[in-house]
């Protein structure tokens, strides 16, 4: 503080002796503010109340050309191509630097260099496969093959019953886990059932190549199994909606809860379908403490009833029991606590529970601190540590070595 008071000082001392008079400090530059639209793909020539698309896009259409890959070209491919070059360079890169083990950028590299080495790959031929078609061999009866679709929606394989979670289609606040139709080789189901000469050649050129796919797997019988397939994904087809239909969210959302979806498929077995997808449906046991059924008649005994019996309300011993039923029946493999420091009622016993369910499952757990209202309270370095030790412990119990 001084020293910047001192200097001060004699800047206005040495001013004031010199002979020339001070010079004015130069004007500082003027920011230009840019709306932020690429004005140089603009049409001028044409007045935007009567084409504004071509008003403001006219140039750009004139000029460019669409990619001979591509059915439609504008910003948004841009962007994507732009990401995908650079995604590229950064594999390239780690492929080809010499980068310490253990590091993003050594398993980034080998896996892109094990992607390319065709000989090895050729070399095993389907052997690393195997193991997936001893699941499909095992499949004896329709609960067997609901849990393989389960299997295979994990690994992004497309089956006709696709599931994932996404945000939900009418609350953007929440996710949902959405199910839609699949399970067809070609894009859509207009390509099994047009019967122009295009879509005939398509189906042609399609039986070709999974026949060759079973000629290299080994099968004795490839025309027939490529025939098989054809027929089975036909009759999907047929039963999937166009891709018209497909847009139409308003008119295909319907919420389900889970326990009502055995009114919806009756014969498929969701409890099997979910303990195999690793979809868990767990109860909000913080926000409901008030929720439930209130006797008009007695609305004061019975929301005091409701509420003193609240899972926030049990003790300890009878918070751990309840988390004990729910991870026996939905096969949990590990539990994360949100220890909030906005409610210490809830929070405060969290180290308990998790010591009981330790001691007694043996079930792995891990504590990350937050706050509802002070996002100072959460670090992320220290959550990515946890979850990452975290993530270690359910790998080494559930494949141990």
């Amino acid at each position: 503080m001084n020293k910047l008071m001192l200097g001060a000082f004699a800047l206005v001392l040495l001013s004031a002796c010199g002979q020339k008079p001070a010079q004015e400090a130069p004007a500082e530059e003027a920011i230009v503010l840019s709306s932020g639209l690429d004005l140089q793909y603009m049409d001028t020539s044409v007045k935007p109340g009567d084409d504004f698309f071509r008003y403001m896009n006219g140039k750009w259409l004139d000029e460019t050309e669409i990619p001979p890959d591509k059915s439609n070209y504008g910003g948004f491919h841009v962007l994507i191509d732009g990401a995908a070059k650079n995604v590229r360079t950064i594999i390239e890169e780690s492929a080809n630097g010499d980068f310490a083990q253990g590091t993003d950028e050594q398993k980034v590299g080998d896996l892109y260099k094990s992607y390319l080495d065709m000989d090895t790959r050729n070399a095993r031929g389907i052997d690393p496969l195997q193991p997936e078609f001893d699941h499909i061999d095992a499949i004896t009866s329709y609960d067997d093959l609901v849990v393989y679709f389960a299997r295979a929606s994990r690994f992004g394989i497309s089956v006709p019953l696709d599931l994932e979670q996404l945000v939900d289609w009418n609350d953007p606040t929440q996710y949902s886990m959405i199910i839609t139709q699949g399970g067809l080789g070609l894009p859509d189901r207009e390509y099994y059932l047009l019967d122009d000469e295009r879509s005939t050649v398509i189906r042609e050129k399609y039986a070709d190549h999974l026949e060759k796919i079973f000629t290299l797997s080994g099968q004795s019988n490839a025309e027939a199994a490529a025939a098989t397939i054809i027929a089975l994904e036909t009759r999907l087809a047929e039963k999937n909606m166009t891709k018209e239909q497909s847009r139409q969210r308003a008119e295909n959302y319907a919420s389900v809860a889970r326990e009502d979806l055995g009114d919806v498929m009756p014969t498929l077995n969701w409890d099997a379908y979910f303990a195999e997808f690793g979809g868990a449906f767990v109860t909000d046991l913080y926000g409901n403490a008030f929720s439930g059924r209130v006797d008009p008649s007695d609305p004061f005994n019975s929301l005091a009833e409701r509420y003193l019996s609240f899972f926030m309300r049990s003790a300890s011993w009878g918070k751990s029991e309840l988390y004990k039923k729910r991870i026996e029946k939905y096969h949990v493999d590990g539990i994360v606590f949100h220890s909030n420091r906005c409610c210490r009622c809830f929070s405060a016993e969290q180290p308990e529970i998790g010591q009981i369910l330790r001691e007694e499952l043996r079930l792995p757990s891990m504590t990350f601190e937050a706050d509802m209202v002070d996002p100072r309270v959460f670090d992320d370095a220290q959550v990515k540590a946890r979850i990452e030790t975290f993530i270690e412990m359910l790998e080494s119990r559930k494949y141990p070595k």
